[in-house]
């Protein structure tokens, strides 16, 4: 079973984290959403496709990672999704600032507050 783990005062205050590496900020994100290490998404979703059109990516968007939980309850099976959205580098004006390469990460149906951003390294 995997879902956001029980966070404390602290770690609610805190919105965004920052990692040296991609591949660090996307751990983070599968431990905080305690998704195993070996998982693999179900789906990943390029912008310029169908799904890419369903879940409303744009030029602004590289990927969407889906990663699905299935689980009986009651006799239920029960779909449940965690979303990891990879963003681009964005350039703003120079009064606003530039935002670093990031994921966003949520629940299926929820907006994807989390945030990872990660150096543009490899």
């Amino acid at each position: 079973m995997f879902g956001k783990k029980q966070t404390t005062k602290k770690d609610r205050k805190e919105k965004s984290k920052h990692f040296p590496s991609r591949k660090s900020a996307f751990r983070a994100f599968k431990r905080d959403y305690e998704i195993p290490k070996t998982e693999q998404p179900a789906k990943v979703v390029s912008p310029d496709s169908k799904g890419g059109i369903h879940y409303k990516l744009d030029n602004r968007n590289k990927r969407l990672y889906i990663f699905e939980e299935k689980k009986n309850k009651l006799g239920r099976t029960k779909r449940k999704e965690a979303h990891l959205r990879e963003d681009k580098h964005a350039f703003y004006s120079s009064n606003k600032g530039n935002q670093k390469p990031h994921f966003n990460a949520g629940h299926a149906g929820s907006k994807l507050k989390d945030h990872y951003y990660f150096n543009n390294n490899k």
